[in-house]
């Protein structure tokens, strides 16, 4: 089951009825300005999903009217697709009409919560994260910093892995045993189910469980994915206690968990003080994503929520959560926003290459179209600089077309020259010296002819960018009043710009900084190397067609083998794959065969070939 529609009406920001996403099936990427709405569409979903089961955080789910409009009735609406005729994978006890082949929908309202078992199983998942969730994991004021333990503990038993079931006799959360154990049973009335030893048992052999999975799965995704050098390990300081006083009031002893943190192997002292914003916050992240390895997904719909949850991350620890996403979590519909337009455009750029069918695109606008004097927010499909060139040439708007025109080239172009070597302002001149290049449209344009001769890729098509750059991209960009306006020259760069969308570069994943093997046998004998890649291997897709981008990726080769006996011991840097390859097929005098690339060059047992899916 997919999420298909949000339609949102009088609901925190949203004034009116005139808001509508449509997924398509999708993951979703949004951009929104600060105040456009973000967070209220964030607590759209959090609240629809939560409203059917208030018990899951102790309080009750109410819709929130806009202020302005607070009279008037509103509601989330949430369409989903349906059970299908052919479709026998969802339960019947989920709340999902027989009748839903062309699916239905659940409304979250003034008057009712949303309804359906299948809606209250994601929200006991809680799969909704914001960076104000984020910070709370190691931001602590004065007073809060002797108490960091008490904190962590109300933090995973409450909030994330409070609805984990424990299968004990009949099924029951582990948060609502820690509820249990505080229930005043002195009360006149109450009746407790368990004796308090066993509930303190159960709470605290589950608990312990809980931390090591949670403990090795934060460590997997920060050891796979990104370069903190962290490790952590979460348990409790203690076993838990519950101890009667004579008030009949229960005192909780022990309620606390402790999170050893290591960097580089060396244990830290008030982790959340000494380390900076960026590993905390990757830190809270894959936390935070490790817990839903662990508590079980929905069977019918599995949804993850992220709220700018990059704030606090650079760009180089951006980019490994993109790749947790699509690897971890490729069966979840995932709903992503940002108010960085930059990090947007890359993000998107990102999953167009690796996932484009997967994945829509939307902005979020502040505007005043109420004229009732504060603002609305807006709601947009994104559309393509090519699309919106389309559109202003319909309108004869030629310079507005030209400028999207530009500005689309310039994004293809560095999409494309994606590896260091074509990336990079720095090159080498004649004389072997560095010199800095500034990275305009020509540079780009130079830099691709340069990389369709070293791909093997017709530049023929494409020849006429630099000669329509010069008479109508680069005068129809500035107020040039003396340019000539040619409706035929721009139909030809839409051709030639739509063309150009067929080639893409893309990389291959988990291929930089890894230890890499050269491996050949030839007349009985093991020929071997090792390597590192400083650089990430790339693949080109031309028109469909994969293959691996010949001048990518750096390596360093470090020792040779032969039938595993090491032979020569290097720190010699290479610029491509094929580079290092020519130069071990002389060093060990066997043959230079260039259809082997993809096969003579493995990480981890898997052949570049596999890797790439080539």
């Amino acid at each position: 089951m997919k999420i298909t529609k949000i339609e949102i009406e009088n609901y925190r920001a949203f004034y009116g009825n005139d808001y509508a996403i449509e997924t398509d099936k999708k993951n979703v990427l949004i951009y929104g300005e600060n105040g456009s709405g973000k967070s209220s569409l964030y607590r759209a979903l959090e609240d629809f999903f939560h409203s059917s089961n208030n018990e899951l955080l102790d309080k009750d789910i109410k819709f929130v009217s806009n202020i302005f409009n607070e009279k008037e009735d509103g509601k989330v609406t949430i369409h989903f697709t349906g059970r299908g005729t052919l479709d026998k994978s969802i339960p019947l006890d989920m709340g999902v009409p027989f009748d839903s082949s062309n699916g239905f929908d659940r409304v979250f309202s003034n008057s009712a919560p949303s309804n359906g078992k299948f809606i209250a199983d994601v929200g006991n998942q809680n799969p909704f994260f914001t960076y104000k969730r984020i910070l709370r994991t190691f931001l602590f004021d004065s007073e809060q910093e002797n108490r960091v333990e008490q904190i962590l503990f109300k933090l995973l038993i409450e909030e994330i892995l409070g609805n984990y079931e424990i299968k004990d006799k009949s099924v029951i959360q582990i948060g609502q045993v820690w509820k249990a154990l505080k229930i005043d049973s002195s009360k006149k009335g109450a009746k407790p189910q368990k004796a308090f030893s066993e509930w303190q048992d159960l709470f605290n052999n589950t608990l312990t469980e809980l931390l090591k999975k949670l403990s090795k799965n934060t460590n997997k995704f920060l050891n796979d994915y990104f370069s903190t050098n962290l490790e952590i390990e979460l348990s409790l300081a203690a076993k838990f206690n519950i101890i009667d006083k004579e008030s009949a009031q229960k005192q909780v002893e022990n309620a606390k968990i402790n999170i050893e943190v290591k960097l580089f192997g060396k244990k830290i002292i008030k982790h959340h003080d000494f380390l900076n914003e960026a590993r905390l916050s990757a830190l809270a992240i894959c936390m935070y994503l490790a817990s839903l390895k662990i508590i079980p997904p929905p069977s019918v719909l599995k949804l993850l929520v992220l709220d700018d949850i990059f704030i606090g991350l650079d760009m180089s620890n951006r980019l490994p959560l993109l790749h947790i996403l699509k690897t971890e979590f490729s069966d979840y519909q995932i709903f992503l926003t940002t108010y960085d337009r930059q990090w947007f455009e890359l993000s998107k750029q990102w999953f167009e290459n690796k996932a484009e069918k997967e994945w829509k695109f939307y902005e979020m606008y502040v505007d005043d179209i109420s004229n009732e004097g504060f603002d609305v927010p807006v709601i947009l499909p994104l559309k393509s600089k090519i699309e919106k060139a389309e559109h202003y040439l319909a309108k004869h708007d030629y310079p507005a077309c030209a400028s999207y025109l530009r500005r689309a080239c310039e994004e293809k172009l560095e999409a494309i020259l994606k590896p260091e070597y074509y990336k990079s302002g720095i090159k080498k001149n004649d004389e072997g010296n560095c010199e800095t290049k500034s990275k305009n449209l020509h540079t780009r344009i130079t830099a691709f002819k340069e990389f369709c001769q070293k791909e093997n890729v017709n530049y023929t098509v494409f020849e006429d960018l630099g000669i329509y750059k010069d008479i109508l991209l680069n005068p129809l960009s500035h107020n040039d009043i003396h340019s000539p306006i040619f409706k035929a020259e721009l139909v030809a760069i839409i051709h030639i710009m739509k063309k150009l969308e067929q080639i893409k570069v893309e990389e291959i994943e988990n291929t930089r900084r890894k230890d890499f093997i050269f491996e050949v046998t030839e007349n009985g004998k093991k020929y071997s190397a090792e390597l590192q890649t400083k650089e990430s291997i790339y693949v080109i897709i031309e028109n469909g067609n994969r293959r691996l981008l010949n001048s990518s990726c750096k390596l360093l080769l470090a020792e040779t083998k032969i039938n595993g006996n090491p032979e020569k011991e290097y720190k010699k840097l290479f610029d491509s794959l094929e580079e290092v390859r020519e130069f071990l097929c002389n060093e060990f005098g066997i043959t230079y065969n260039s259809t082997q690339l993809i096969d003579v060059f493995s990480y981890r047992g898997n052949s570049i070939k596999i890797l790439a899916n080539l």
